[in-house]
């Protein structure tokens, strides 16, 4: 998955997440914890230098959710 998303893209962001927070859902936390984000990430970032690639580490802050990936709309009324 990380060579496919590597030779696919110039440009990866990633979304910098606080998996510990994650995983205080119930629901999710097991599927969570049992996939290793850090080392995808990892990967990715090796991959990226290796093949002259940019990966950009969003801020955990930064409102992604409300923001349109087409116009750069920020929809205030979004909140999660």
């Amino acid at each position: 998955m990380s060579s496919k998303i590597i030779n696919e893209n110039q440009v990866i962001v990633l979304e910098d997440l606080k998996v510990k927070n994650m995983q205080q859902n119930r629901c999710l936390s097991k599927s969570i914890s049992e996939v290793s984000w850090a080392e995808f990430r990892r990967i990715l970032e090796y991959k990226a230098k290796w093949y002259g690639r940019e990966i950009i580490i969003a801020p955990q802050n930064y409102a992604s959710s409300q923001i349109c990936s087409e116009c750069g709309y920020k929809n205030p009324d979004v909140k999660i």
